[in-house]
């Protein structure tokens, strides 16, 4: 697929791994709007993507996602490429957390029903154009459960499979369909992989996605993101077992 002079949404555009593509998609020429919830992040991502559109936005509220819209068109015209990668990430015990239902709606509305609301909400567009994309990002744990992340494993592998039909169902139409599983991507820290694996620098990663996207390569695992797919496939108990491991040394 060819990136240069498009028009890419990005949601959670303000974090490392969405901050990181925004700035690879403005060095190709594209036309990037980058949304995120309002706050300190928000402001960080407006002054490091000076060539962008930053626009606060919570994609589970109906009423932003519809100002989103509009925005977009009226700065650059119709969209050519959504990538949902907005995330809502939380360690907790679904046994045992008294919060745990709470924690788990607000995960289910940002991985899992935004995604799908943005997609419909912009297909008809991206079905207009001579070449468009939907890119969603899931998660190297897409395959693997993992006890004190329930939610967060689960909606990742919901997100993977609708992704696949997605693609066959779209399979006749210009619109391409990506799946990018990340790896741990960012500054390096201890934290709930146990040294399995060093984080990947965001700038790398963020090259090698769209790389990919380029040479339409419609399933992206990047470094370490290979090696726990194929442990899930091969070893799926071990693999399960190494990342439930519960540590809050983070």
């Amino acid at each position: 697929m060819n990136l240069a002079d498009k028009t890419v949404l990005i949601t959670g555009g303000a974090g490392v791994i969405g901050t990181a593509i925004a700035e690879e998609l403005l060095a190709r020429g594209c036309n990037v709007v980058a949304c995120d919830v309002a706050g300190e992040r928000l402001d960080a991502a407006r002054a490091s993507l000076p060539g962008a559109r930053v626009v606060a936005c919570d994609i589970t509220r109906d009423a932003d996602v519809a100002r989103l819209k509009a925005e977009t068109a009226a700065a650059f015209g119709p969209l050519h490429v959504l990538i949902n990668n907005a995330v809502v990430n939380r360690t907790y015990s679904f046994a045992r957390d008294a919060g745990a239902l709470a924690t788990a709606d607000l995960e289910i509305d940002t991985n899992f029903r935004a995604p799908l609301k943005l997609t419909r909400l912009f297909l008809p567009e991206l079905l207009a154009q001579s070449e468009a994309a939907i890119v969603n990002v899931t998660s190297d744990l897409a395959h693997i459960p993992v006890a004190h992340k329930p939610l967060y494993t689960s909606l990742k592998a919901a997100l993977h499979v609708f992704t696949v039909a997605l693609r066959d169902d779209l399979a006749a139409t210009p619109v391409k369909v990506f799946e990018v599983q990340p790896p741990p991507v960012g500054p390096q820290k201890k934290g709930l992989y146990f040294g399995l694996t060093p984080r990947m620098p965001e700038d790398a990663f963020a090259r090698q996605v769209l790389a990919a996207i380029e040479a339409d390569q419609l399933e992206i695992r990047i470094g370490p993101s290979r090696y726990t797919y194929w442990m899930s496939r091969l070893a799926p108990g071990r693999i399960r077992r190494r990342m439930s491991i519960k540590k809050f040394n983070t």
